[in-house]
């Protein structure tokens, strides 16, 4: 993710903004802690959830979401949730915010 648009997000206001509708455990527990790295690249989107405590990083899960899924998840519909990872879901998305982050990210905003 050298020279690819990436933001880091904290966890809790993507769930306030609606963007991130469920967080599981483990991650329910240091959520006040957590933040959300988006990366993009020419392949796809890689999705780090990150744990910050006394300023150490630690990575709970990466997740790459390829450039054929990223197209099917542009077409989503109102209502439609993406499950990271698919087993197991730390988190669960609302599509369609998760799409438009991802698109302002893209355009620099």
């Amino acid at each position: 993710c050298s020279f690819s648009p990436e933001k880091s997000y904290k966890l809790k206001a993507l769930v306030k903004d609606k963007v991130v509708l469920e967080v599981n455990e483990p991650l329910l527990q240091v959520l006040a802690h957590s933040q959300l790295r988006i990366c993009l690249s020419s392949g796809g989107v890689d999705i780090t959830v990150k744990v910050i405590q006394k300023r150490v990083e630690h990575i709970m899960k990466q997740v790459r979401v390829s450039e054929d899924k990223l197209r099917e998840l542009r077409r989503a519909s109102e209502g439609e949730k993406l499950r990271v990872p698919e087993e197991a879901p730390l988190l669960i998305f609302a599509t369609p915010r998760l799409v438009l982050l991802i698109s302002d990210l893209a355009a620099g905003r």
